[in-house]
């Protein structure tokens, strides 16, 4: 639980920063991605928005790995919705965003 928690949690801060990157880089706001990258362009580069979405991408899969280990019961099935369709397409979403 412990594991799921903490990369649900991780994969909403980073998905939240790249969703907000443009306006926080327009506003001169704090950025997680845009400290961590050096890049205060308003437009991320293609390399960098990929290693993003990579990171992403890690985190659902930690979260996957983690509730694998559960025990099923009756909210199994909208769980694994919400990890395997809801987080990939919140990524997708933010992506067309970004681009």
């Amino acid at each position: 639980l412990r594991e799921i928690l903490y990369h649900t949690g991780r994969f909403v801060y980073i998905a939240d920063a790249l969703d907000d990157f443009s306006e926080d880089v327009k506003k001169g706001e704090y950025n997680p991605i845009a400290e961590r990258f050096g890049v205060f362009a308003e437009t991320l580069p293609e390399d960098i928005l990929e290693e993003v979405v990579t990171t992403l991408r890690h985190s659902i899969n930690a979260v996957r790995c983690a509730f694998d280990l559960l025990s099923e019961n009756e909210n199994t099935e909208i769980l694994r919705n919400i990890i395997e369709l809801g987080m990939e397409n919140s990524i997708y979403t933010v992506t067309k965003k970004e681009n």
